[in-house]
């Protein structure tokens, strides 16, 4: 049995459909790590996808993939698994800029999340979630692939060899039309939707909101499928007609930089070999890093990638349970605050206006609110045992009454 820890919350980092994320400190050795702990319900399939994700964890060892320090059993019997802390994720950089990455970061950034695809595809295994919000980036500025609550050891002879794909923006053709083969191709496809979002600048590159709008963002940016990939789609299951589908014969791909020299020729052929219809026909991780967009250049130092510290998740503040106090008007003496300056805090300083502790006189109501706050329950509790003594005295004496004058 795998033994609990306590910690302490420090910071809400995000969660995710099974799963909260905190940075805490261990009571047992005052560690500041990630905990990534089950959320409440659903304990069987939460630690079934913990276990999971353990056990591939295990297997891998990259720099680019987030290392797996611990994992327990909290004392609500929620499984927690225990990480180093990183600043920040792909997802929040593409938010907070204004402009689109430059192409050397968008290079290096793609090198490493082709890095990390490379080394699992190595061990057979397919994460099958793979978006921005999974790529996190450590202080020395490495992306890392985190999450592997859902992806698949094809060497598990006992593991479900079908793809559960939960983000529809970055699932490929086949899996939107039922297929559950389950192949690298699919994480593939998916670092090319991020490629096209570092291009485009904080939109996704294909953000269909069903199935239907999902093949037509599709099939508008990358143009139709030819007749050995209409061949391939028809023995999906839930294949449908293209005349369904608005035909475009525009590559709209090849629009979305207007810049014209040879390092953005080369990204954009590498965005159209990444997104082929075909999944046969999609280069792999090893293919993609071979491209001519990473020889020509050589990788960029790690300084001049974006500081995550400029992105780092921000602490939220819980919310006041009642609304500020009214200001008090200037030289009103009838409007004095119950609770003594010294025991307020900035805030409710502010609240009633005050600039500083001398503007204002101590109460002549009480002169230590925890006092008058105790007397005032103490009055309460006696003024209960009044009401309910003379309750009881009265039932007395009509007890007495009806006594007197029972009849013999």
């Amino acid at each position: 049995m795998i033994k609990s820890k306590k910690f302490e919350k420090l910071l809400f980092l995000g969660e995710g459909t099974f799963n909260k994320v905190y940075q805490v400190r261990i009571d047992e050795n005052n560690d500041i790590v990630a905990v990534k702990r089950g959320k409440k319900g659903n304990n069987e399939e939460q630690t079934m996808y913990a276990q999971n994700e353990a056990k591939i964890l295990h297997k891998l060892a990259h720099p680019n993939i987030v290392q797996l320090k611990d994992y327990f059993i909290d004392e609500k019997k929620r499984p927690c698994l225990v990480f180093d802390v990183c600043d920040t994720d792909l997802r929040k950089i593409l938010q907070d800029i204004t402009a689109p990455l430059p192409l050397p970061i968008r290079r290096e950034y793609l090198r490493y999340i082709l890095l990390a695809l490379e080394h699992c595809h190595s061990q057979k295994i397919v994460h099958l979630d793979v978006k921005p919000e999974n790529f996190l980036i450590s202080s020395d500025r490495i992306l890392k692939l985190s999450d592997f609550s859902f992806a698949i050891d094809l060497n598990d002879n006992q593991c479900l060899k079908t793809a559960k794909i939960f983000s529809r923006w970055y699932s490929p053709p086949e899996i939107i039309f039922g297929s559950s083969q389950v192949d690298p191709s699919i994480d593939i496809w998916a670092a090319g939707c991020i490629l096209g979002e570092m291009i485009q600048c904080k939109r996704p590159l294909f953000p269909g909101s069903t199935d239907i709008e999902q093949l037509q963002l599709i099939f508008n940016q990358i143009g139709n499928p030819n007749l050995d990939d209409i061949q391939f789609l028809q023995q999906l299951p839930n294949y449908i007609h293209f005349e369904t589908i608005q035909q475009q014969t525009s590559l709209q791909i090849d629009q979305l930089i207007d810049e014209e020299n040879s390092n953005i020729v080369n990204e954009l052929d590498l965005l159209k070999k990444l997104l082929t219809i075909n999944p046969f026909q999609r280069l792999t991780a090893t293919q993609a890093l071979r491209h001519i967009y990473f020889t020509q250049q050589s990788p960029i130092a790690s300084l001049e990638l974006p500081d995550p510290m400029l992105y780092k998740q921000q602490p939220k503040r819980r919310a006041r349970r009642h609304p500020p106090p009214p200001a008090l008007k200037e030289n009103d003496e009838n409007l004095q605050p119950i609770i003594p300056i010294r025991l307020m805090s900035t805030d409710d300083r502010i609240a009633y206006g005050l600039a500083t502790v001398r503007q204002v006189k101590e109460p002549r109501i009480a002169t230590d609110f925890y006092k008058f706050q105790k007397a005032d329950q103490k009055k309460r509790r006696m003024e209960a045992l009044a009401k309910q003594f003379e309750q009881d005295k009265r039932s007395t004496a009509l007890l007495r009454k009806s006594r007197m004058f029972k009849p013999f």
